[in-house]
């Protein structure tokens, strides 16, 4: 996972290559909306999204294949991970992979990769040129669809939690509405005291056995806290989106996914690099503040309502 999580990270020093049969890379290789064709060798690693790997070479770092599939002919060979997010893995005698291999199907989920603008894809390979490709308008579309894939993970952790606990959420959801103050200054003073919990523990004998159970269980409550919030946001919404579903799961999931929505929205408007850029770096700045409250709203009625169990 961490060698994947590197590889994302990596997409922001785009360039892209048609790696030739005599031809030898000695840098990392990044496409995106493309189908990559590598015959020859690469010697870092390779990142693929929204398009397919077609490798007949040898690539001697990681791989990661985002929206696409990995094709892997004959011969070929990957010295490091290959890890394919949203396509198949489709692989012929002879291949050689020295790393993990991981495959995550996304389901309907991989949909939403074909919203990446596609710079057409690089012909067969009998009718390829000679001379290099080179990717140039790829790199701004990467924010946005790692916070798509950020925001479509905390909501359906919000998704999931909500459907387990409704009559908790609710009850959270009540203190937030009721006493809103309260529970933001309860939030505030339990994001304070967290450090000093935590040196109080490092310096303690006993302390230090309890550090990584103190660590999980307010990461815990930081995810817990952010249902009651959404939900909060939702049943606003709901009161001018009379369509919507009433229901707690859904009014959460929506109250946390929007957040996310706005903010690809607002990501997408610097992407032409006009003067609309200046509104794409406030309105990051007014979704971040809100999500900040989510959590701070949210840990207070944790905290007030005790853990859900107490009502109002």
């Amino acid at each position: 996972m961490k060698k994947f999580l590197i590889l994302i990270i990596g997409v922001f020093l785009l360039n892209a290559f048609y790696v030739r049969k005599d031809e030898k890379i000695e840098e990392d290789i990044n496409v995106i909306g493309e189908t990559l064709i590598i015959e020859g060798e690469v010697k870092g690693d390779v990142a693929v999204i929204n398009g397919d790997l077609e490798l007949y070479g040898r690539i001697d770092g990681n791989v990661a294949v985002i929206g696409g599939n990995a094709n892997l002919y004959s011969g070929s060979y990957i010295r490091g991970s290959l890890a394919v997010v949203g396509g198949k893995i489709n692989r012929e005698k002879d291949v050689e992979i020295e790393g993990e291999i991981s495959q995550i199907y996304l389901g309907p989920l991989n949909i939403f990769f074909k919203l990446i603008p596609h710079k057409g894809k690089v012909p067969a390979k009998t009718e390829i040129k000679e001379e290099k490709i080179k990717i140039k308008e790829g790199k701004k579309y990467i924010m946005p669809i790692l916070i798509f894939i950020w925001g479509t993970s905390l909501s359906l952790i919000i998704l999931l939690i909500s459907l387990i606990f409704p009559q908790g959420i609710e009850n959270m959801e009540m203190f937030i509405e009721k006493r809103m103050g309260m529970c933001f200054l309860t939030g505030f003073l339990v994001e304070i005291l967290f450090f000093p919990a935590l040196i109080f523990l490092i310096i303690s004998i006993i302390g230090i056995l309890l550090i990584p159970l103190f660590i999980i269980a307010f990461v815990l409550a930081l995810l817990i806290s952010l249902a009651p919030s959404s939900l909060f946001i939702g049943k606003l919404i709901k009161k001018n989106a009379h369509f919507l579903p009433s229901q707690t799961y859904f009014l959460s999931f929506t109250g946390c996914i929007i957040l996310f929505i706005i903010l690809i929205l607002g990501n997408l408007l610097k992407t032409g690099n006009t003067i609309l850029g200046v509104f794409s770096f406030v309105i990051t700045l007014i979704i971040l503040f809100i999500l900040y409250l989510y959590f701070t709203f949210g840990l207070g009625s944790i905290i007030l309502s005790r853990l859900g169990t107490r009502k109002l």
